[in-house]
């Protein structure tokens, strides 16, 4: 199973609201995150983890690296501590209160020695007001393995995932999101079709951070053991720029 972060430089910076400036402007940031779970569209990984991050932007065009503590399975099906690395590029901008973005994101677990779960997407992000939309195109898979042994890899590439969220800013510095999403593995993968959705509850703290308190639910997969059991989390990240 892949794992990825549910949150990237793209979506940061449309829920920033980015401005091309009228002068080319280059920044750098950093963002540390601890939190009680993973979960990256729908799927936990069901463990605490640790993450990081470094983001370059110029004039709307961005370059960034984020990293996370992970588990993955291997051959015998036992899943293994190890991390993930997601380097992302791509170009967001904003007029009046649209906002897009158009990335591209490989990710790659380098601990991973026996089944390689590496891939690239192509990453379509809007925005409007209180409304955002996404679509993420995988156009490069390395997962590919013939798992049911009928001389075929199976391979996660030409999968779709879309989803459409509301985000609405509360008193005291609270804002509430909800997102629903659906993944299209299409017909060459053994991962079965599922829809999902999210409810994020964040806590502004200034200086000290954001707090986020999540409930997530997706439909279950019975091939692969994944259930359908509501996920709460609770996570804390802080970006430095």
């Amino acid at each position: 199973m892949k794992y990825r972060s549910s949150t990237s430089l793209v979506a940061g910076l449309l829920a920033a609201g980015l401005a091309v400036p009228a002068h080319a402007e280059t920044t750098v940031g950093t963002n540390i995150g601890v939190a009680s779970n993973h979960i990256f569209r729908g799927t936990a990984s069901d463990i605490a983890v640790v993450s990081g991050g470094i983001d370059l932007n110029h004039d709307g065009l961005f370059l960034g690296l984020w990293t996370v503590t992970t588990k993955f399975a291997d051959l015998t099906g036992e899943r293994n501590y190890g991390y993930e690395l997601d380097v992302y590029t791509g170009y967001a901008g904003k007029a009046g209160e649209f906002g897009y973005s158009v990335g591209v994101t490989n990710t790659t677990y380098p601990m991973d020695d026996e089944l390689s779960y590496d891939y690239t997407e192509l990453n379509l992000k809007a925005s409007y007001g209180f409304a955002n939309l996404e679509v993420d195109y995988n156009f490069y898979d390395d997962a590919g393995v013939d798992v049911n042994g009928d001389g075929d890899d199976e391979t996660e590439k030409g999968s779709l995932y879309y989803a459409a969220g509301v985000t609405f800013d509360l008193v005291q510095d609270f804002k509430f999101k909800l997102t629903v999403g659906h993944y299209d593995y299409g017909g060459d993968s053994l991962l079965r079709d599922y829809s999902h959705a999210r409810i994020d509850l964040v806590k502004s703290t200034g200086d000290f951070g954001d707090v986020t308190f999540s409930v997530s639910k997706r439909e279950e997969d019975v091939y692969f053991g994944i259930d359908d059991d509501v996920r709460v989390l609770v996570a804390w990240s802080k970006a430095f720029y």
